[in-house]
């Protein structure tokens, strides 16, 4: 568990992890960066079976990076100190991965709440979804502490990037479901606080930051074959980025904030631009398709990527 600053919600999240401890587990509360005053406070509020590191380096990569070095188990689950662990959860968790030795990590649902309702999200298909990085690219896991995953693998690919930041965990689940399976269970294992000083909050932060990642792993699944795949993923980013953007510009502009508008709508075009481009070029990679099909006399599926593993309709071409 990250923590630099107090917000009230801590004693609670470790309260939700505790309850989900095995004997042989532990839970590691990584203080990155944080003031001398809350540290004074960490003493009194961090107490067994939960131990305190205190990192000098601010930075949620970093706290995360640092609980994975000191871990000593066989999987690990990066709990933020808003968030809370649903009783049981994280043992549906643990069954599935203990059953399935080649998984790399198992993600469960989330249910968000601010106080007032909650709200379903991340669901999975009864019996598994495979989340492949296609998949990822077009949605990807609302956090960290949904997911327990295998702690080789994590520090295999690299653990967490700090200049991914605040779309690290986005680029980790490309990385790790690129090198073995990454698959969502239909349970709920954790409960997603939304408040005003969560990190998703900024909005143009966190959107420019998602757009370069999409581009930095986009490469990876250039080739023509990909192409249906690619649209589906590339629409649904831009389409749930541009939604966001499209309202805080509208409030820039009645505030009269005009930098941070003119920023606004640069990246409203780039996510409008990428959107664009994705479905021409799978237009272009059909029609070339079915031209080649009606030459042979068959026209056939054309090959998509991951279509014998997933069961996400995202990586099925129509």
């Amino acid at each position: 568990m990250p923590t630099h600053a107090e917000r009230g919600f801590l004693e609670t999240s470790m309260e939700s992890a505790i309850r989900s401890l095995r004997a042989d587990d532990e839970l590691l509360v990584v203080a990155n960066g944080a003031s001398a005053e809350y540290l004074a406070a960490l003493g009194a509020i961090v107490h067994a079976p939960a131990r305190l590191l205190v990192l000098a380096e601010a930075g949620v990569a970093h706290a995360r990076n640092a609980g994975l070095r000191e871990a000593t188990g066989g999987c690990v689950l990066f709990l933020d100190d808003d968030d809370l662990l649903i009783d049981g959860g994280v043992d549906i968790l643990r069954r599935e991965l203990e059953a399935h030795p080649t998984w790399s990590g198992v993600a469960g649902e989330v249910i968000s709440f601010d106080g007032a309702d909650e709200q379903r999200r991340d669901e999975y298909a009864t019996g598994g979804t495979l989340i492949t990085p296609l998949r990822l690219l077009g949605r990807s896991i609302t956090t960290p502490g949904a997911v327990l995953l295998r702690t080789d693998v994590v520090r295999r690919v690299g653990g967490f990037h700090q200049e991914r930041v605040p779309t690290e965990d986005f680029d980790l689940w490309l990385r790790m479901a690129a090198d073995a399976p990454l698959v969502g269970v239909s349970a709920p294992v954790l409960r997603y606080r939304v408040h005003a000083a969560a990190a998703s909050t900024n909005v143009l932060r966190m959107s420019a930051q998602a757009l370069t990642t999409f581009h930095l792993h986009a490469g990876a699944y250039s080739a023509w074959r990909f192409s249906m795949a690619m649209r589906r993923a590339a629409t649904r980013m831009a389409g749930y980025h541009q939604m966001k953007l499209q309202g805080l510009a509208r409030a820039h502009a009645r505030s009269g904030q005009w930098t941070s508008l003119s920023a606004l709508l640069v990246l409203l075009a780039r996510f409008r631009w990428l959107s664009l481009r994705s479905r021409v070029r799978a237009r272009v990679w059909r029609m070339v398709n079915r031209r080649a099909a009606a030459g042979t006399g068959n026209r056939g599926e054309p090959p998509v990527p991951y279509r014998d593993q997933s069961t996400s309709t995202l990586d099925v071409a129509e």
